[in-house]
């Protein structure tokens, strides 16, 4: 019943495959992490921008990403059960990278733009 410490399990056939799907969940929990970080620097700006925000409004910002992960994590786990843990894990980051790539464009269009804009001395 009980597998020895040295055993691979067997998912895993190579440590090659073992070591990348731990760097592949890591990857994912830390890129989290980041975007729940990246709120700070955003809510001090706001609050600067706004006189009347308390510090209640600063706590409900701050917990908002962490709150819809959380949500997320609940609804992909129902969906991992349905249609496998893995096909779930590869359509998130695919629809990450799809998203960051849209983002990236905009923004590269957005200073491509402005760039041009001030080249020309149009602003």
């Amino acid at each position: 019943m009980f597998s020895s410490i040295d055993s691979r399990p067997p998912t895993y056939r190579t440590f090659t495959s073992e070591f990348l799907t731990i760097l592949t969940v890591t990857f994912a929990q830390t890129m989290n992490q980041a975007s729940t970080t990246n709120i700070l620097p955003m809510m001090n700006s706001l609050s600067d921008s706004f006189p009347d925000v308390t510090e209640i409004d600063k706590s409900w910002f701050m917990a908002s990403l962490p709150l819809t992960s959380g949500a997320f994590i609940l609804i992909s786990g129902k969906f991992g059960d349905l249609y496998g843990l893995k096909k779930v894990m590869i359509s998130g980051i695919l629809w990450s990278a799809v998203w960051s790539l849209h983002y990236r464009h905009t923004l590269i269009t957005w200073f491509s733009s402005v760039s041009l804009d001030l080249s020309k001395g149009s602003v």
